[in-house]
């Protein structure tokens, strides 16, 4: 070894819109389904007409709220910059991107939520509180990558172990 350190490469992992067309088109199915049942429900007596346009209303805006989302993760996927310094997460419903160094990492995991994963990672117990003063322990990032979840994890497991190992040999060499 001649002391020579390698940074780690900038690496992009943007959401799927592929993913985000399958939620759409159910949503956007419901929101038919809805409209059809406050249309049809002129043909019924008042008591189910009257539940009919509940359900129908119901539906259109739950699915139709839905379908917004989902044709938004479309057009603004989410995105996940990760460098030396660490992880920056953006795109999809977030406003301002935002990024964690990876010392305040322990590590990712696979966090099972019902019947669906998400990548999930804990804090150090030394990262920086929230703005509200409460310590940070737990947090995941959005669905819908790409990756799927345990190739997730592996990546994003792997490169924080370099970049952490990379800026461990800058500063043992300084």
């Amino acid at each position: 070894m001649s002391g020579e350190v390698q940074q780690v490469e900038p690496m992009i992992i943007k959401g799927s819109r592929t993913k985000g067309f399958l939620c759409l088109v159910p949503s956007a199915a419901f929101v038919w389904l809805g409209a059809y049942l406050i249309r049809d429900s002129m043909n019924k007596p008042i008591f189910a007409a009257l539940k009919m346009i509940v359900a129908g209303s119901l539906g259109i805006s739950f699915f139709g709220l839905c379908s917004l989302i989902f044709a938004w993760l479309i057009i603004r996927p989410h995105f996940l910059i990760l460098d030396g310094g660490g992880f920056t997460v953006g795109g999809g419903l977030i406003r301002t991107p935002f990024k964690i160094a990876w010392q305040d990492v322990q590590g990712f995991h696979i966090r099972r939520q019902r019947r669906s994963k998400a990548v999930g990672f804990r804090f150090e117990p030394s990262a920086k509180p929230r703005s509200d003063g409460r310590p940070r322990i737990e947090g995941g990032l959005p669905r819908g990558w790409r990756l799927s979840t345990e190739k997730m994890v592996e990546t994003l497991n792997s490169y924080r172990l370099q970049a952490l190992h990379g800026e461990l040999s800058q500063s043992s060499t300084s």
